[in-house]
């Protein structure tokens, strides 16, 4: 890991190859931002029409064709999904809303919490560690950022039922008039449970608004979501605990965007509020119940401006709060402001993406993080890729303060340390593209819950010596006349852990994972077939097929049927926990 004199003399040097780039460079050279998933780093797309027909109850779950590993608690609603990449743990991914980070603070159990239907959703972005390393802590291994959907004049209604008796009601209304324009959305959805204590409920409503005048844009968003579900062993697998979880969420974002020829200026505020009431035993109501409610206040400006089409350069400044009141870690806070510049350029063949942050939080010191990207077109549409980036992460409040009779935090727990290194090859040819990657990560001071030996009566958050992950990527995407193929396949292997721990969750990382998503178009009928495939260390891996058909009767109506797991495999993402077998929804969605 750099010293702080290394970091602050490597700042200047980059602030200073730019800079003389930009004064001695030739005229003809342009400067192009490059956003397109073949030519951005690591950057993987969900597209509009894969959320339009998500399976079963929840957007998040067509995530799984994608190289993210969810390790979900019931998968068919999303009740809860803990996210991790590149064989993070479920602290190590930062979760952004059109780019804004947000990220529950008591635990990354909640970062699924979002009140957002599939009506309110363009695309879903997984981002590199490289990329993801300005947007704060916690980026170990990338992000995931959910684009909201421009407002389009359409009103829509679904309602399905399926297995377990799911039972779901969206409704989503948008107008837009010349320069303004408005959508809400309100979706509800109930389940009996694939088993016991896995019964629950979830509301989700919000309304966004977008309006355009003088050349000023603001865009506002204000959600709520509210669930409550048997929690059967979610947090002790193999206790036979019937837990009880009720949670709610609040939603603020509001940003404006003012364009001036070649320099823009980007203000954006969030507030984002958390209750979660959680009972260990619901037959002992009264024996363990807790209460948490946190707050994160993030005030970001961003400033941007291009000079003559041949550098263009990014500032950010942020300030941001986060608060937890709770009966079992009490009161706390921190603060933080950042300060980030991003720079960009095109030489010829080359491409060059380089920046550089500092986090100053509460009672910590100084943390700087970046990133540098080169790429290198060889022949037409063919590019090999370098980075190296260096990332931070931050306990969460439970691994700082929590405390019960077989877990203890530890509040003078340092931050963690993490340079990545990731080298590749992209090829398009055609419709067709190729994308490999290879990546290596060093750990230093990686948190998690561990004992020395198992006798020991208490798990202890640590900060662990070192690791090393390695991996490598593949994707290939197929797109031919009404046939899309799109695959994926990741390898991981994590080494040089210290061996004197017991850990609690034990090597959960996922080793292969093989995804394969056909997309068919006849007519007035979609069809979609997905197949994946995981395995994690020390466990048999499994094998899951989805499937569903959609279907246009006219402009207005369409049906579709949904199955899940037609296998009817049994499965465990986290080892104590099954998932449900085969299920299957069936939907009316009618369009005015």
């Amino acid at each position: 890991m750099l010293y702080r004199k290394e970091k602050i003399f490597l700042f200047t040097l980059f602030l200073s190859i730019f800079f003389y780039s930009y004064l001695y460079a030739n005229e003809e050279e342009s400067f192009l931002i490059r956003i397109t998933r073949y030519l951005r780093l690591r950057t993987h797309f969900l597209k509009e029409s894969k959320i339009e027909n998500s399976n079963l109850c929840s957007f998040i779950y067509n995530l799984n064709y994608l190289p993210l590993d969810l390790q979900s608690r019931s998968v068919i609603s999303d009740i809860q999904t803990d996210f991790s990449l590149r064989g993070s743990n479920f602290e190590g991914v930062v979760v952004l809303l059109d780019n804004i980070r947000i990220n529950d603070p008591q635990t990354a159990h909640h970062n699924s919490d979002i009140p957002l239907t599939k009506k309110d959703i363009e695309k879903i972005e997984i981002l590199s560690p490289t990329v993801s390393s300005l947007y704060g802590p916690d980026s170990v291994g990338g992000a995931v950022n959910i684009v909201t959907e421009e407002i389009k004049k359409e009103k829509s209604i679904e309602l399905s039922y399926g297995s377990f008796d799911t039972i779901q009601q969206l409704i989503s209304i948008a107008e837009k008039k010349q320069n303004f324009g408005i959508r809400f959305s309100l979706e509800n959805t109930e389940s009996d449970g694939f088993y016991y204590d896995t019964d629950f409920k979830r509301l989700t409503t919000n309304i966004f608004s977008l309006w355009d005048f003088f050349g000023v844009k603001n865009s506002t968003f204000f959600g709520y979501q509210e669930k409550e579900f048997g929690a059967y062993d979610f947090y002790s697998p193999f206790r036979g605990f019937a837990s009880k979880e009720w949670t709610k969420t609040y939603l603020l974002k509001s940003s404006f965007d003012l364009e001036m020829e070649d320099f823009n200026i980007k203000p954006t505020i969030l507030w984002r509020r958390h209750f979660d009431k959680f009972m260990l035993d619901k037959t002992r109501p009264n024996w363990y119940l807790n209460h948490h409610r946190t707050d994160i206040y993030n005030y970001n400006l961003y400033l941007e401006k291009e000079f003559q089409e041949i550098i263009k350069i990014g500032c950010g400044l942020e300030y941001g709060k986060e608060l937890i009141k709770s009966s079992r870690l009490g009161g706390r806070k921190r603060q933080h402001r950042s300060l980030h510049i991003k720079l960009q350029k095109e030489i010829e063949n080359l491409s060059i993406d380089s920046g550089m942050k500092l986090d100053n939080y509460s009672k910590l010191n100084e943390l700087y993080s970046g990133y540098f990207d080169l790429r290198y077109k060889i022949i037409n549409d063919t590019f090999l890729k370098v980075a190296i980036s260096e990332n931070i992460g931050l306990a969460s409040f439970t691994e700082l303060y929590y405390v019960d009779p077989t877990t203890v935090g530890d509040e003078n727990l340092s931050e963690e340390k993490f340079l990545n290194y990731e080298w590749g090859l992209i090829k398009k040819l055609g419709n067709h593209l190729l994308d490999i990657n290879f990546f290596l990560r060093k750990e230093k001071d990686a948190i998690d819950w561990v004992k020395s030996k198992i006798t020991d009566p208490l798990w202890q958050a640590k900060n662990i010596d070192s690791a090393e992950v390695k991996g490598i990527e593949l994707h290939l995407n197929l797109i031919f006349s009404d046939l899309e193929i799109d695959s994926y396949y990741t390898y991981i292997n994590k080494s040089k852990i210290k061996p004197s721990y017991i850990y609690k969750y034990g090597p959960n990382y996922m080793k292969h994972l093989y995804t394969i998503l056909l997309k068919k178009e006849l007519n007035k009928l979609d069809l979609y077939f997905g197949l994946r495939y995981k395995k994690r260390p020390l466990r048999d891996g499994w094998w899951i097929f989805d499937g569903s058909f959609r279907f246009k009767i006219n402009k207005n109506f369409e049906f579709s049927l949904e199955g899940s797991n037609l296998f009817n495999v049994e499965y465990q993402e986290i080892e104590g926990i099954p998932q449900p077998k085969r299920s299957f929804a069936f939907r009316i969605i009618y369009n005015w």
